[in-house]
């Protein structure tokens, strides 16, 4: 008897054409040790005293911190929130947020610089004691628009949308307290900041992950693929058993007046049963989530928020 031997498994390669994926913002919790916490306290308290670094915020800034600074880094206008929470002259812990994009290679030296004059050992130590609390990523597909993709959520999720002049720009699925889905009309939203955009419409999708699992600096690597719970649609044509092929095009009619979730809610449960088993099936073509995920590695040595 010959020994069954398996093949080991292939690793995806990236396809050049696949858009490549993006943390668009990520806030850390610091928790310090206790033989720690006086140090910090008294390098904090040192460092503030320089204004051109340290900026003040608004008091919603703080956010249950005592302490709420954004850091003004030379290399770029981005900047990166600090909050800090003491007592009794003792730093408890600090949270960080930013967008790594947005500061760049140079920004995130700045921040480590910065970081290694409030704590022994600096982004080190944020590595090793630090928490991520949420991560956004995102992708953006170009030259399309949210209008021509119908989203198919998880059962019992939340959606809101909002529309103008009839088209859609954002769709949100999932609530402020748990992870969500995003999808905007990322050109439509830079000109309402006044901000300049050249070429066509881009449709941006983002997962918002809260206290993802893991949630270490250092096991990024691991994280699984978030845009799996992305479920991007072209609306196809009627499932093969619909003995009635009108009731689909009441169903289509339907999803471009209520949206697709409101639709489905309003079919009898077998039939809803039905077409959501058949619209699983037909994922837009121009949305690859293992393709896209397969860039993840490459987002990260850009980074190198997982590295001292």
């Amino acid at each position: 008897n010959q020994t069954h031997q398996e093949k080991p498994a292939q690793k995806m390669v990236p396809n050049p054409t696949v858009p490549a994926p993006f943390i668009d913002k990520i806030s850390i919790v610091v928790t310090f040790l206790e033989a720690d916490a006086s140090d910090v306290y008294k390098a904090f308290w040192t460092a503030i005293d320089d204004k051109s670094l340290f900026n003040d915020t608004g008091a919603k800034a703080k956010g249950g911190y005592k302490i709420a600074k954004l850091l003004n880094l030379k290399s770029t206008p981005a900047r990166v929130l600090f909050q800090l929470k003491y007592e009794d002259k003792k730093a408890v812990k600090c949270r960080l947020e930013f967008n790594p994009r947005k500061l760049g290679e140079k920004g995130l030296d700045e921040l480590r610089a910065v970081l290694a004059t409030l704590m022994d050992g600096g982004w080190e130590y944020v590595i090793k004691h630090g928490r991520i609390t949420r991560i956004d990523i995102a992708v953006d597909i170009p030259n399309t628009r949210p209008e021509n993709y119908a989203i198919l959520p998880q059962q019992g999720l939340t959606t809101h949308k909002w529309a103008v002049s009839g088209k859609l720009e954002t769709f949100v699925l999932g609530t402020k307290k748990g992870n969500q889905t995003l999808l905007y009309n990322k050109k439509a939203k830079r000109l309402s900041q006044k901000q300049k955009w050249l070429g066509k419409a881009a449709v941006r999708i983002e997962r918002r992950l809260r206290h993802p699992t893991p949630y270490k600096l250092s096991s990024l690597h691991k994280l699984p693929n978030p845009f799996k719970a992305a479920k991007l649609l072209k609306m196809p044509g009627p499932p093969a058993l619909e003995k009635k092929p009108y009731m689909w095009s009441l169903f289509t009619d339907s999803v471009s007046v209520r949206g697709l979730t409101a639709a489905l809610a309003l079919l009898p449960a077998e039939r809803r049963t039905a077409y959501r088993k058949h619209l699983e099936l037909c994922e837009h073509e121009l949305w690859a989530p293992d393709q896209i995920w397969a860039k993840w590695p490459a987002c990260l040595a850009e980074y190198k928020l997982d590295q001292v």
